[in-house]
């Protein structure tokens, strides 16, 4: 689960502005898919929280490519 809240700020150096946090850390290329939860669906995996539903980010596997060498560490 992850939250991303609005921020207001009303600081004279920035201009001040509303603005989510966090999400724009996701990159696009990372993404497999994205899933609208809603209703018993979503209450039923992330309980309350979910009440005005989900966006399930299914991140890619973070398996090496075919031919890619892989890394071994010997700690003595």
């Amino acid at each position: 689960p992850y939250s991303n809240p609005i921020v207001n700020t009303s600081s004279p150096f920035s201009g001040g502005g509303t603005y989510g946090s966090g999400l724009n850390n996701i990159d696009p290329n990372d993404i497999e898919s994205i899933n609208v939860l809603k209703g018993a669906a979503a209450a039923s995996l992330y309980g309350s929280r979910a009440a005005n539903g989900v966006l399930l980010i299914t991140t890619k596997s973070g398996a090496p490519k075919k031919g890619a060498k892989s890394l071994n560490v010997t700690y003595r």
